[in-house]
């Protein structure tokens, strides 16, 4: 037996060890990394591969449930038309994308490409309920999925007139798809889902929908469920829920003064999400037993809205705190009224983010008389304000905190949102300049091509906190 021979008896021999010491090794790794890994909530981002299955093979059919529109998230059925189906799954989609712009205060799970995959189903209903299916409701919760049923039958409002409802179903299953129902108290649930319904519809529609929404005759909402307890073998018991307190209290926190107290609120909200998960960690979420009442603890968002009662009664009198007071014309067109709502949006921020410019240089010309003494000629000529570009770096720079401001259309406008921000500012398309004038800078563009517009803020000795937009709208001498 030569040498090489030992030599590969002794290698396979020791081949096991090297293969146990190596799995170990490996064994080990992934228990650290496992340990590094946080527990699945809606703060973990990592990438999972989507059941392509469970993706819509046919983005329309007719079943025997009726015409069905099928999209990621949403199944939409209807036994009315193929029409109705189709307006319906549109709407879903614009809900859930406004209510995700939203939700990116605080989460960024929703952007994972398997989020909320077939998790909303809705149906609309042209048939009168049945008794076991008595009282009706428009939500439901069926384990992960949501149920949203829309009844058009007789008697029932038209479809068209539940656009409201339909939008705030839709937050509401998307707070359900997130878990976040479970995480948030329910008046700040309800509340968040009442906002994103009322954006984007008009004053008209927004207080229809509400007036529905409180009426007794309609479906209720049936979200929350699993907080309350049974007052019969087959039915839970619902208690009265003041949509509408829910509805101001979250309004007041998004927007009030000048959304002065959304950055508060979305920490709020972020730290109820990280209370929730510490005490599932310790294993103590469920502390009621089978049966008996589940009253949820008061959370961060409890307390703040505790700790802003007296704000919240002020902005109720005055919901309109923090936002410039517009004088305009009665004969002002409709062209020229919208570029004065937009105006003062950069006027209301170029006064918020106004920084220490230095002043013009300007020649001081005092008079000595013997009679009127000292008297100053010249005019005390005001701090020019910063150009828009300078003011829009001021707004985004790093070291400055988040905070939030409402657009000409009353809508949330966060400092994340870059976009947003050089739209309202116009730099894209230098919209604005500023110009002097009677010792003020005065905001400057053009309306169409037809009008000068110019624009100014000044004191209000009535009510300081809405200061006075005013306007002078002058035309053109020829269009350019």
């Amino acid at each position: 037996m030569n040498r090489h021979t030992n030599l590969r008896r002794l290698s396979l021999c020791l081949a096991p060890t090297f293969v146990v010491a190596g799995s170990l090794a490996s064994l080990a790794a992934d228990v650290a990394r496992g340990q590094e890994r946080v527990q699945r909530s809606t703060a973990d981002e990592r990438d999972r591969p989507a059941d392509e299955l469970d993706r819509p093979r046919n983005k329309e059919r007719w079943s025997h449930r009726g015409y069905e529109v099928r999209t990621n998230q949403f199944i939409v059925i209807a036994n009315t038309r193929v029409e109705d189906a189709r307006w319906a799954a549109q709407q879903m989609e614009t809900a859930w994308a406004d209510f995700g712009r939203l939700a990116d205060a605080w989460m960024k799970g929703h952007h994972q490409p398997d989020f909320g995959i077939g998790a909303v189903q809705v149906y609309i209903d042209a048939n009168t309920p049945k008794d076991r299916d008595l009282p009706p409701t428009t939500l439901s919760v069926v384990g992960i999925q949501t149920q949203i049923t829309l009844y058009v039958a007789p008697g029932q409002p038209a479809l068209e007139d539940q656009l409201y409802r339909l939008r705030k179903a839709a937050g509401q299953a998307f707070l359900h798809t997130a878990e976040l129902d479970r995480q948030l108290p329910p008046w700040a649930c309800d509340g968040l889902a009442s906002y994103v319904a009322a954006e984007g519809l008009s004053a008209e529609e927004r207080k229809a929908g509400m007036a529905l929404d409180n009426s007794p005759s309609v479906p209720r909402l049936a979200g929350q469920q699993w907080r309350f307890k049974r007052a019969e073998q087959d039915g839970l018991q619902m208690p009265a829920f003041d949509h509408a307190a829910a509805a101001q209290r979250v309004e007041f926190l998004l927007t009030g003064s000048d959304a002065a107290h959304a950055p508060a609120f979305f920490a709020a909200i972020q730290d109820s999400i990280a209370a929730v998960q510490e005490r599932r960690i310790q294993g103590n979420l469920v502390s009621a037993a089978p049966g008996e009442e589940q009253p949820a603890a008061l959370g961060p968002l409890d307390q703040l809205a505790a700790s802003l009662a007296k704000p919240f009664e002020q902005w109720q009198t005055a919901p309109l705190s923090g936002q410039p007071r517009l004088e305009t014309d009665e004969n002002t067109s409709a062209e020229v009224l919208q570029a004065e709502r937009k105006m003062a949006v950069v006027l209301k921020l170029a006064r918020r983010f106004a920084g220490t410019e230095k002043a013009a240089v300007h020649t001081r010309i005092t008079a000595f008389d013997k009679e009127k003494g000292m008297t100053v000629l010249s005019r005390k000529v005001e701090s020019q304000s910063a150009p828009l570009p300078v003011l829009y770096q001021r707004m985004v720079a790093p070291e400055r905190p988040l905070w939030g401001t409402l657009n000409a259309e009353g809508q949330l406008v966060l400092s994340t949102d870059r976009p947003a921000l050089k739209t309202m500012l116009g730099l894209e398309e230098n919209r604005y300049h500023w110009e002097a004038g009677n010792g003020r800078s005065v905001l400057t563009t053009t309306v169409d091509d037809q009008w000068k517009l110019q624009g100014w803020l000044e004191e209000n000795k009535t009510d300081p906190s809405r200061p006075l937009a005013k306007f002078t709208a002058t035309k053109l001498a020829t269009k350019r």
